[in-house]
């Protein structure tokens, strides 16, 4: 293949082609599917114009490889955020959800709402039960310092009633 025309270098669009240019020598690499790369080294008369225009476009097709690169890494970002963010959202519908509605209730909603989810419905509920058995602890403690001060003050109710029919007996 003798290669003497920038127009006829332009043609070869259909194959794989890499082309390295020092000075006004071009080494020119394509490769075909029936074989390895093959190398050709020829020296191509190529004008200045025309060295200067494959140079251009090398960097043009550089520069979109790199565009193409860093919203390819935006986009697998934004994806991830996204699904985080999905996800985070249903994990709170269902909080919400079991919280506020019964187990059987809450379970049917979730079971519609997002059926992967079905393995956290076991860590709701006994995030929900534990929530609900220090409630219940926090209001028998709360029920038994009540009980401790209505025996003190029935104590203190029958020393002041003493008091006052010791009193009275005095007086009268």
């Amino acid at each position: 293949m003798n290669i003497t025309d920038i127009d006829e270098l332009l043609e070869l669009d259909e194959k794989e082609i890499t082309i390295t240019i020092k000075g006004s020598d071009c080494n020119i690499y394509y490769s075909d599917s029936s074989e390895q790369i093959d190398y050709l080294n020829q020296n191509i008369d190529l004008k200045d114009e025309q060295i200067m225009f494959l140079k251009g476009k090398i960097k043009e097709i550089q520069n979109i490889i790199l565009a193409i690169i860093s919203l390819q890494e935006k986009l697998e970002e934004a994806t991830r955020k996204i699904d985080a963010m999905e996800k985070n959202l249903i994990e709170k519908r269902m909080i919400k959800i079991v919280l506020e509605t019964s187990i059987e209730e809450s379970t049917e909603i979730i079971k519609n709402i997002a059926p992967t989810y079905n393995y956290k419905l076991q860590d709701l509920y006994k995030k929900r039960i534990k929530h609900f058995k220090n409630s219940l602890y926090n209001n028998q403690q709360e029920i038994e310092e009540f009980e401790t001060s209505l025996i003190a003050l029935n104590e203190e109710k029958k020393k002041l009633h003493e008091d006052m029919i010791n009193i009275k007996k005095i007086y009268i």
